[in-house]
């Protein structure tokens, strides 16, 4: 089960800092999970997203702040993609923000638990 983000505003900080702390092929990994989502409704067909994620790896335009930067718009607002509602989603507790559309990649909203790891 999931719950909606009611935190205070230095736990959104933290996240966000936990989000950029991530290594760049997470980021990339996060990023394509996001765009298959709005782009494509989710299916992961005909070896589509195997073919962009292979693109946003190797393009170094698209540094970590960037990937991160885009996905923290993504997953900080409450919006509908394809008739389902994504965004603002943490899990069951509130301990941890999720950063993909589908709560496979969490960050927490605690700096303290990202400096232990």
């Amino acid at each position: 089960m999931s719950w909606e983000w009611s935190h205070t505003n230095e736990a959104y900080e933290a996240a966000y800092q936990n989000l950029h702390n991530l290594d760049r092929e997470t980021l990339c990994v996060i990023a394509m999970e996001w765009d298959t989502e709005i782009f494509h409704e989710g299916e992961y067909l005909d070896g589509w997203y195997d073919r962009a994620l292979k693109i946003i790896l190797g393009d170094k335009v698209l540094t970590s702040e960037i990937l991160a930067d885009g996905i923290w718009l993504q997953c900080a607002e409450d919006q509908e993609i394809n008739g389902s509602w994504f965004g603002r989603t943490c899990d069951n507790g509130g301990f941890n923000a999720w950063v993909c559309p589908h709560g496979c990649h969490t960050v927490p909203f605690d700096r303290k638990d990202a400096e232990d790891n």
